[in-house]
């Protein structure tokens, strides 16, 4: 039966368990075995750190491995828990990502990244917590505790199987594909790029401005925004299911570029913004462009205050647009100006009263055309005194 085992040479002649270097070991469904692990090209102390491939994959048949020459009864092996995957398809990830770090030149320090490391590393990209596979008998233990408390960054590109994936990132910008199955994605620290495609996904982002990536146009989808999260639904027969997006910032759909993308990040903020703060931005744009928001628009400056731009700071950034300078174009009088803004605002005529005041504030310097208009949409929505 097919599993992957880690695996770690026995330390010692007198204790029952306790390995130092660890490896991977792959039972294919035949039965035949093959062996994943990491050397230095140096001494114990210092040099690169090396993954040993054979024809183009980090699993080497056993005869064939540096590690075949370790005699079994100084090996301990502990079969990893796949949950519903098959060892297959996450030896395929695996593999995946050891040729992708093998591909780097790391590093190798016996107290900081070593061997151990790399399998650590590349059990916790897919999925499998080290701290789970590593026992620690009492007094005996294994020496595996770099794989533990280091993991290594790299960048890479990683393509899923049709399978329901676990696939997870690092501190770089990466690419994940998660192909077919219910795949959980998660990002790192970086600017992570996101596709579940087909099943029904998670893709959580994690720090850094993520982006999902899906093959259809715009018009295919639906979004579902909750409190915490969004689920992106795929219309299309046949499509790509459901999928749950978490601290994702931007949506990336097949298509001209004008209807490429969604600002995910403003859609879930809407719902946490007061409505006096929302109905305020809405006038904002009225009041500088002398047009509701489009949708784009609204959703980007909800999600740029919820994230801590102000109205003041807002007011600022729309009174540089072209649209704003066709609105109150240079050499329009204080009158006309006051005017224009109160009639965007409100859709009426100052009255005189109002005129006067808004011409002494204008007149005077006390409220800048520029910076910001928002002075002047604040005291139009108020009584004059």
């Amino acid at each position: 039966m097919a599993s992957i085992e880690i695996a770690g040479r026995r330390v010692g002649q007198d204790v029952s368990t306790g390995a130092g270097h660890l490896a991977l070991i792959l039972t294919d469904d035949l039965g035949a075995e093959f062996i994943l692990s990491a050397y230095t090209d140096n001494t114990l102390f210092s040099g690169d750190l090396f993954i040993e491939t054979y024809g183009q994959s980090a699993w080497v048949p056993r005869a064939l491995s540096s590690e075949n020459s370790i005699a079994e009864h100084r090996i301990d092996r502990v079969t990893l828990d796949l949950g519903a995957r098959s060892p297959a398809a996450v030896a395929m990830l695996i593999d995946q990502f050891a040729l992708a770090m093998n591909g780097q030149t790391l590093s190798y320090e016996v107290f900081d990244q070593n061997s151990n490391s790399v399998i650590g590393t590349l059990l916790d990209l897919v999925g499998i917590v080290v701290d789970d596979v590593l026992p620690n008998p009492s007094g005996v233990g294994w020496l595996g505790f770099v794989a533990r408390d280091t993991l290594i960054q790299f960048p890479y590109s990683i393509v899923g199987t049709p399978e329901a994936d676990i696939i997870q990132t690092r501190g770089f910008d990466q690419e994940i594909f998660g192909a077919g199955g219910d795949d959980r994605l998660s990002g790192g620290a970086g600017d992570d790029r996101l596709s579940g495609g087909a099943g029904d996904d998670l893709l959580d982002g994690g720090q850094g401005i993520d982006t999902a990536v899906v093959s259809g146009a715009k018009g295919s989808y639906s979004l579902n925004i909750g409190p915490e999260d969004v689920v992106l639904l795929d219309r299309r027969p046949g499509g790509e299911g459901a999928d749950t997006l978490i601290e994702i910032e931007h949506l990336e759909f097949s298509g001209a570029p004008a209807d490429a993308g969604v600002y995910l990040s403003g859609l879930m903020a809407l719902p946490k913004i007061a409505e006096a703060d929302l109905r305020l931005i809405i006038e904002l744009y009225v009041a500088y462009f002398d047009r509701a928001p489009d949708a784009e628009g609204l959703h980007f400056w909800a999600g740029a205050f919820a994230g801590g731009v102000s109205l003041d700071q807002m007011s600022q950034a729309f009174s540089d647009q072209a649209e704003t300078i066709a609105t109150y174009p240079a050499g329009t009088s204080a009158a006309d100006f006051a005017s224009a803004v109160y009639d965007n605002v409100l859709g009426r005529a100052l009255d005189p009263d109002g005129l006067n005041f808004w011409l002494g504030l204008l007149n005077s310097g006390q409220v800048q055309r520029d910076a910001p208009i928002l002075r002047v949409l604040e005291g139009a929505k108020a009584e004059p005194l």
